[in-house]
């Protein structure tokens, strides 16, 4: 079943080749094509046979160009076919397509021309030599172990076997001794390196020369023969053929008797096509002449192919590895601090403080081990219901002591360069990989040998794996061009405080919201009235989509409340697409609607903002971005022209809170909702809708705020994010009793990629 599907695919792709021809087909090219379907395979292979044999008395075996095979052709079509009445012949590519697939012709094309080889027509082999070939191919060679059991595959045998007696295996048995020319040891066969032509990219040319080794069966019996069965590979290894006189290995000789003191030779040859590394296991079985048992002998084949030249230099490693090992810090030092980058002009007053949020000292205790302790275990494994807070907070510690172990990594003995502007350049490898990352207002510790203070460097810029640095006015004064200087690297601590304050604040929140049931959803009035406000879709597409549409539909009336709405499915299926539709639905016929949208990333954020614009009049839409954000020409244009940016400080700006509520939308990043509390206008209705992402400068959260000024919540994104990412732009901001929404809508897939996390 398989070979005739292979063989319709084949023909049917040929017929979308001819099908799809550069140049218009001629009437007796296209009567040629009808005539090719409707011959059968026999047919076909018969008429290929014909062709070919008129090829082979007129021009031999060679290699011809393709405009001799035409002229051949059209001669066999004018000498042979002529008086045959009807459309007797095909193309020429049809007979090109069938020879080759019959394995009698080979195209080479050269630059600049098309030849092609004639090789001598395949045997046919036998139903019975088909079906060996066939096991051999696919690795299940049968065998009969005894008269009684039944036939299984020498791969599932040998498996099972070296799983128990893999030291027995090795080892020869029965008076038969199996050895091999070359380095033989161990039962182990290793060939020399063979060296490839080329690397061109990641390809590698076919191997300049192949490695071949005897493997040697010896009976060493005074009196008894010994039959050899079987000899395969017990798992695919196609750069390792075997070869032997009575086809043993191909599986067309079902047994050789091996005399007493006579050996058998297998060939083993190794022809890789990539630099590489190959192992695979060679298995033998035998059967001893004497009691009639079959035995099993395994020897382990490995080779490697190598890049010449240049090639061979480029991977080679540039230093010795040496693991990883935490270098000790040096703890106490006084630290200097040093000059900050320049602020954004326009400061919001905040009254909410954010906490430190250190690692208490006990739960530092309890995570020394690689392993949680009891007590550890018990908070872990608490019911979530009754140990929601203190779970999160334990698995944000946890975490943080990870990333405090990731981070000493970096540290490393680096020299530093003077610029002219008073800064100083640190090259730091990695850093476009953001390993380690480093952002605007970031920080290290510098110190070197012998000195008692450890200065605080701040990032005035980042370009490529270079930052610029500036520390106290001590630190320039001795510096010293060429000496080595102790960097220790840090990591921004903010994300992780503001989602602490966030599992603060959900304290406040009501159950239903964060543990919702079936009893407890869908029990608020409906926001949205069909029959008041018609529904007119921007998106036709989102309309023409049953689910798309419901699930807009289901927005608008806020059944779900005070449950979160979920938007989920695999990706392609429009989930944004039906998130910014709902909520530019929400904007249009719910009166009063404010709606706060977030994203975990600030190109997430961007594609936010440019769908809304292609609705939404810019003069109602601000995207507020980090003031640590750097201006990247991955930023749309549509997206900067309604970004706060300052062009004189080269940073973007948050504008005045009398400013803000002059939009309808705001897009920005989602830690912003941690930040940046907005004063409601009580003397408009117009709506404000803020999409948030996780790294803002401001935070919504850190200035006093009436919890009803956010009618709606929209996450895009949030299976990427962890739950107290998500609590971030909810705790504190939205008011599930909210008569004008309390909406929740969470958008994302459960199945794709998860947040990343660092501790295990």
């Amino acid at each position: 079943t398989f070979a005739n599907s292979a063989r319709a695919f084949s023909v049917h792709f040929h017929y979308l080749q001819l099908s799809m021809s550069r140049y218009p087909l001629s009437p007796r090219q296209r009567q040629a094509n009808e005539y090719f379907r409707e011959l059968s395979e026999a047919v076909r292979k018969q008429k290929a046979k014909a062709f070919y044999n008129y090829l082979v008395e007129n021009e031999g075996f060679i290699t011809i160009t393709h405009d001799d095979l035409l002229s051949t052709f059209n001669r066999y079509c004018n000498s042979v076919l002529r008086d045959r009445p009807g459309p007797t012949c095909m193309r020429l590519r049809s007979y090109i397509f069938l020879l080759k697939k019959l394995h009698a012709l080979r195209g080479d094309r050269q630059p600049g021309t098309r030849t092609y080889k004639i090789l001598p027509w395949p045997r046919e082999l036998s139903p019975e030599e088909k079906f060996l070939r066939y096991m051999s191919a696919s690795r299940q060679v049968t065998h009969q172990l005894t008269s009684t059991t039944p036939t299984v595959s020498l791969t599932q045998t040998i498996i099972g076997l070296l799983n128990e007696h893999r030291e027995a295996l090795m080892q020869d048995k029965c008076e038969v001794q199996i050895t091999s020319t070359g380095d033989f040891q161990d039962a182990k066969i290793r060939f020399c390196p063979v060296v490839l032509q080329s690397v061109v990219g990641n390809a590698t040319a076919a191997a300049a020369v192949s490695r071949t080794v005897d493997i040697k069966i010896t009976n060493r019996s005074d009196h008894h023969s010994k039959k050899l069965l079987r000899c395969a590979f017990i798992d695919p290894a196609p750069s390792f053929v075997l070869e032997d006189d009575m086809n043993i290995t191909c599986g067309l000789q079902s047994s050789v008797e091996i005399e007493p003191g006579v050996s058998y030779s297998v060939k083993c040859t190794f022809a890789p096509k990539h630099m590489s590394v190959y192992k695979s296991t060679l298995a033998f079985e035998l059967q001893d002449g004497a009691t009639g048992s079959s035995f099993h002998v395994i020897r382990f084949v490995s080779g490697s192919g190598q890049a010449s030249g240049r090639d061979m230099e480029l991977v080679q490693p540039k230093s010795p590895y040496t693991p990883f090992r935490p270098k000790s810090r040096r703890r106490g030092l006084p630290i200097v601090d040093g000059v900050r980058p320049p602020g954004p002009r326009h400061h919001i007053q905040r009254t909410r403080d954010l906490a430190d949020y250190r690692i208490p000292p006990e739960i530092q205790e309890e995570m020394k081990g690689d392993t949680p302790t009891q007590k550890l275990q018990a908070v872990l494994k608490a019911d979530l219901r009754q140990n929601h807070k203190k779970l999160f907070e334990t698995l944000l510690w946890i975490e943080e002591r990870q990333m405090h172990h990731d981070i000493k990594r970096y540290d490393r003995k680096k020299t530093l360069e003077s610029t002219p502007g008073g800064f100083l350049v640190l090259q730091v490898d990695g850093l476009a990989e953001s390993r380690p990352s480093l952002l605007k207002g970031d920080h290290i510790f510098v110190t070197w040998e012998g000195h008692d203070n450890e200065y605080k460097g701040y990032v005035h810029r980042v370009h490529q794996e270079q930052v610029w640095l500036k520390f106290h006015l001590r630190f320039h004064t001795e510096f010293i061009r060429g000496r080595q200087y102790d960097i220790r690297f840090t990591f921004n601590r903010l994300p992780m405080r503001l989602q602490h304050r966030a599992l603060d604040l959900s304290d406040k929140l009501p159950r239903e919201l964060l543990f919702p049931t079936a009893a407890t959803a869908s029990s608020k009035p409906d926001l949205w009235n069909p029959s008041a406000v018609s529904l007119s879709f921007y998106d036709r597409d989102v309309e023409r989509n049953a689910e798309q549409k419901q699930a807009v539909e289901k927005i608008l009336s806020g059944v779900s409340r005070p449950a979160p709405y979920l938007i989920f499915g695999p990706p392609g299926t429009g989930k944004t697409k039906t998130t910014v539709e709902a909520m530019k639905q929400v904007l249009k016929c719910i009166n009063g609607s404010r709606i706060l949208s977030c994203a975990p990333s600030n190109s997430a954020a961007d594609l936010l903002c440019d769908l809304l614009l292609q609705h939404v009049p810019k003069a109602q839409v601000l995207r507020l971005n980090a003031f640590r954000r750097p201006r990247s020409p991955d930023i749309p244009d549509t997206v900067m022209s309604v970004s706060c940016f300052d062009h004189e400080t080269g940073s973007f700006e948050m504008p005045e809170i009398e400013m803000l509520n002059r939009y309808r939308v705001i897009v920005c990043t989602n830690i912003t909702a941690g930040r940046y509390k907005l004063t409601p206008n009580r003397h408009t209705h117009s709506s404000l809708v803020v999409s948030a992402s996780w790294c803002t400068y401001c935070r919504l959260a850190s200035i006093p705020m009436r919890s009803d000024h956010f009618t709606h919540v929209f996450i895009d994104e949030s299976g990427h994010a962890v739950e107290p990412e998500c609590l971030v732009p909810v705790a504190g901001l939205l008011d599930p009793n909210n008569p004008k929404g309390g909406q929740l809508v969470l958008a994302g897939d459960p199945k794709q990629l998860g947040p990343v996390l660092r501790s295990r």
